[in-house]
């Protein structure tokens, strides 16, 4: 028996496969909008700051500065203060202003010298006495109301010869000087003071020429009959009833 060999055709080499790629899936956009590039974004602006010379100032860069502040206000003008402590010539002012106070002052006993830092030593009434009038012009309150005290020609002058005084407020003058205080008390009746406004010449003997050439001013009835209580004369009345000189220890 003859045995028939079939030969198959060899077969073709396979070919060699490519390496793997990623592929990128394929969309349809037939149906999509149009869509224009993102803009680019706009350049920033660098500034570079130059490094400070020597002496750490920066060259052609103006440095801000704070706003302008308002001018400082001036200092307010000084106010004169008030006199430490009252002088003569005050004292010698004050005579010349009572005498000069329109409408004159009339005269009553015991009224006005109780307001010192008024513009007038009378009372609201315009009435006044001599008391009152020089404790005006020495710049106190005739009457302290701490221990029921009066300050009138009796009690200056006991307050000044240190005979039963209830102060030492005043000094007793052996010769006058101005603004010192011309008195005399007469107890029972009315005494009278003034204030020293000017002696005469030379050396003080206490003679009634001298008395009448000094000056005074006194508030008194006979004053005020000739149409002014307040008035400055010479002081042959006060002579005669044997008037002391006290100063006030107050004064400057």
């Amino acid at each position: 028996m003859r045995r028939v060999v079939i030969r198959q055709p060899p077969k073709p080499p396979a070919a060699k496969s490519a390496p793997a790629q990623d592929v990128q899936p394929k969309f349809d956009t037939s149906d999509s909008l149009p869509c224009a590039p993102p803009p680019d974004p706009p350049p920033v602006k660098v500034e570079v700051t130059p490094p400070p010379p020597q002496g750490g100032v920066l060259p052609n860069v103006t440095l801000p500065t704070a706003p302008d502040e308002p001018a400082a206000a001036p200092p307010p003008a000084p106010v004169a203060a008030p006199p430490t402590r009252w002088t003569v010539a005050d004292v010698i002012r004050r005579v010349h202003e009572a005498v000069a106070i329109e409408p004159a002052i009339r005269y009553a006993n015991g009224h006005g010298g109780r307001r010192p830092d008024a513009s007038t030593p009378a009372d609201r009434a315009g009435l006044l006495d001599c008391s009152g009038l020089v404790a005006w012009c020495n710049h106190y309150d005739r009457y302290d109301e701490d221990d029921y005290y009066w300050r009138y020609t009796d009690s200056i002058e006991a307050d000044a010869k240190r005979v039963g005084g209830r102060r030492d407020e005043f000094d007793l003058l052996a010769e006058p000087r101005v603004g010192c205080i011309v008195v005399y008390g007469a107890g029972p009746l009315v005494g009278h003071t003034g204030i020293c406004v000017r002696l005469p010449e030379g050396r003080w003997r206490g003679t009634p020429a001298q008395w009448s050439e000094a000056r005074f001013g006194h508030c008194s009835m006979s004053n005020d009959a000739r149409g002014r209580a307040v008035a400055i004369t010479g002081g042959a009345g006060f002579h005669r009833h044997g008037a002391i000189f006290a100063w006030y220890k107050a004064l400057a």
